[in-house]
């Protein structure tokens, strides 16, 4: 573990009364990102995905494929996103870098305390040195890039609920220790925090207060999907969606989402997780579609044949176009 993380561990632990009267319940998202469709240049509205966690049918790697497990993360970067940020893409997402358990289960929280206690060392050690030159801008001429570390769902973490069962409102030394311990190499990294199933987080609830605190620290925190109506302090954070779900969910176009907040409740960046359809040349026709149809930004895979030659397309296009709120096709 670094050093530098490790003291804050202790610290926050330790002044964990002082810590949590300082952010109280007013933190604010640094949104350094714009949020005016008009004004948000294309490279912004492109995040370049990658499956890293259920990559791969083996539990004995935790289901990470990519030979991460067996030659680290070092070759991934170089051969897989590297490529593409020197095609001009400046914000990279990474889903369940640390594995899975079996594929049946919650994506866990800590699933990098998991793999480290585990003995997978290729898959842990290694990660921020990888890493941190792509968002320094070693790859991009000293350009920083956003990298996104997707993670589980805290709230549901089997590891966090026991440590729950001594202290009901989980915002406890032990329980704040595990939270920041479960992301440190992303923080080290520099990396921004996707929580998944995060959507319906109370304002007075550790979960919440622990993204508060990230924030404070400068690492931009993502929630996912389309948060309820009853939760408006989540409305001002970035949201990440499945495709389907973002339109499905929205209460001005199905009355049964009503339970839902609108779109012109939220505040943050709308990013849609374009997965499906699963065909290369469908899903970049799909890519396109929501590029120039909605102000969104879209998260998918950008390598593939034909990639190369949309992504210059695509980049070279100073702003969103936005020429509809929304796409009219929902299903898949």
């Amino acid at each position: 573990m670094h050093t530098f993380w490790l003291c804050c561990f202790n610290v926050v632990a330790s002044v964990l009364v002082c810590i949590t009267f300082a952010i109280g319940t007013q933190a604010q998202p640094n949104n350094s990102l714009s949020t005016e469709p008009a004004s948000r240049p294309m490279v912004e509205r492109l995040i370049a995905w990658h499956l890293i966690g259920g990559s791969s049918p083996h539990p004995e790697n935790r289901h990470i494929g990519w030979g991460i497990a067996g030659r680290g993360w070092e070759p991934f970067v170089r051969l897989q996103v590297v490529p593409t940020l020197k095609l001009g893409v400046r914000r990279v997402m990474i889903h369940n870098p640390f594995g899975h358990k079996p594929l049946s289960e919650p994506m866990a929280f800590d699933q990098y305390v998991e793999a480290r206690e585990g003995g997978h060392t290729r898959i842990t050690e290694g990660f921020v040195e990888a890493w941190k030159p792509v968002v320094d801008g070693f790859y991009t001429d000293g350009e920083p890039v956003e990298v996104i570390c997707y993670v589980g769902s805290i709230d549901i973490d089997r590891d966090f609920l026991a440590i729950r069962e001594n202290e009901p409102t989980g915002w406890s030394a032990d329980w704040l220790r595990r939270a920041f311990e479960s992301i440190e190499p992303a923080l080290a990294a520099g990396m921004s925090i996707g929580f998944d199933s995060s959507s319906n987080l109370p304002e007075d609830s550790a979960e919440f207060r622990l993204i508060q605190l990230l924030d404070s620290l400068g690492h931009r925190c993502y929630i996912e999907s389309r948060p309820l109506a009853t939760v408006p302090h989540l409305w001002r954070f970035p949201v990440v969606s499945a495709r389907r779900h973002w339109f499905r969910s929205d209460p001005d176009r199905f009355p049964a989402a009503n339970h839902n907040a609108r779109n012109s409740d939220l505040m943050g960046e709308i990013v849609i997780l374009l997965v499906r359809p699963p065909d290369h040349s469908a899903r970049l026709a799909e890519l396109d579609r929501l590029l120039t149809e909605t102000p969104y930004t879209v998260a998918t895979r950008l390598d593939g044949a034909g990639s190369a030659t949309r992504l210059r397309r695509w980049l070279q296009s100073p702003t969103t176009q936005n020429s509809a709120p929304s796409p009219a096709k929902i299903d898949e």
